[in-house]
């Protein structure tokens, strides 16, 4: 308990005290999905979550749980760090990876520019990112990805051009009420 006391205040001195000194277990609890990465991706502690992956500890636990987390509380030092360790990801966030915590358009463009590691690779991803451009009316943004090479069409999880015609209904109508 008390080791992660200090991980949610991202105190490393003390972690590692507790670790190499007090024999503080670090292993994981898979009933709870109770992992050190886990909390330190809920709590933002960017430092201890650092260490605990310089010890070994596994970015991937749990089906990319501390992701998920880190993702939900939108943590881009901690994205970054797994992002940047491992490209591959659980399917479930790389279809959603732009939908957690309803991003604004600069967060969404920031988790962007965290991501592109595993952006540039990844189709999934990249249609994930343009259908969230598409939705908040981003078109520049989305016809600069347009022109890298992703996919104008999308895949089954963020069909592109179905939500193009969409969009252009929607914005038919407002400007009909407009009138």
């Amino acid at each position: 308990q008390l080791l992660f006391e200090f991980i949610e205040k991202d105190d490393l001195y003390f972690v590692s005290y507790l670790i190499t000194k007090e024999k503080a277990s670090t292993e994981s609890i898979p009933e709870i999905h109770l992992s050190v990465l886990n909390e330190c991706a809920k709590n933002n502690a960017i430092k201890c979550f650092d260490y605990f992956v310089s010890m070994g500890k596994n970015i991937h636990e749990f089906e990319d749980v501390a992701l998920f987390n880190a993702l939900e509380n939108k943590n881009n030092g901690i994205i970054s760090i797994i992002i940047n360790i491992d490209t591959q990801i659980n399917e479930e966030l790389e279809r959603n990876l732009f939908r957690y915590n309803k991003l604004n358009k600069k967060e969404l463009l920031n988790l962007a520019k965290t991501v592109e590691p595993a952006l540039s690779i990844n189709p999934k991803i990249q249609n994930a990112l343009n259908y969230q451009l598409l939705e908040k009316n981003m078109f520049k943004e989305l016809e600069e990805n347009l022109k890298k090479g992703y996919s104008p069409i999308g895949d089954d999880n963020n069909d592109l051009m179905e939500s193009a015609v969409l969009k252009s209904f929607e914005n038919e109508n407002v400007l009909k009420g407009a009138k």
